[in-house]
């Protein structure tokens, strides 16, 4: 029994290991890296971590109220996304943001409601990568 609870931890921690962030940065959107690793694919589109240097601006109203008062403070946002590639929405996920100095500032798994891509052209361009990758892995 001990035998097997430790070949499971094995497991378990070889696989955490092998999920190590790549993360790539947007193509035409130089603020926006992606993490690959993290990338879902689903039924219309897919989830995938990203990183935003910077406030966060790019997701505007999707922020919610409570965090958008901190987001002038902001050195550093990370937001777990959920497009839809046929409708051309997002969905915020989870979002954790990071001071200057590393320090977290907070951290919401409250999912906000799909809404439209917002008119940013660099949040545009992380679409649009992400959809081509789901398309180009469904063929």
């Amino acid at each position: 029994m001990r035998r097997m609870a430790i070949a499971a931890m094995l497991c378990a921690s070889s696989a955490m290991a092998s999920a190590a962030p790549d993360w790539r940065v947007v193509p035409g959107a130089t603020e926006l890296a992606l993490d690959l690793s993290s990338l879902q694919s689903q039924r219309d589109g897919a989830s995938i971590w990203i990183r935003v240097a910077g406030s966060g601006r790019e997701f505007g109203a999707l922020i919610p109220e409570a965090l958008g008062r901190k987001r002038a403070a902001l050195h550093k946002l990370v937001v777990h996304v959920q497009f839809d590639c046929r409708q051309r929405t997002l969905r915020l996920l989870e979002a954790q943001g990071y001071l200057g100095n590393g320090a977290p500032a907070f951290m919401s798994s409250v999912p906000s409601a799909a809404g439209p891509l917002p008119a940013d052209e660099a949040l545009g361009w992380a679409y649009d990568a992400v959809c081509e990758l789901v398309r180009a892995d469904l063929r």
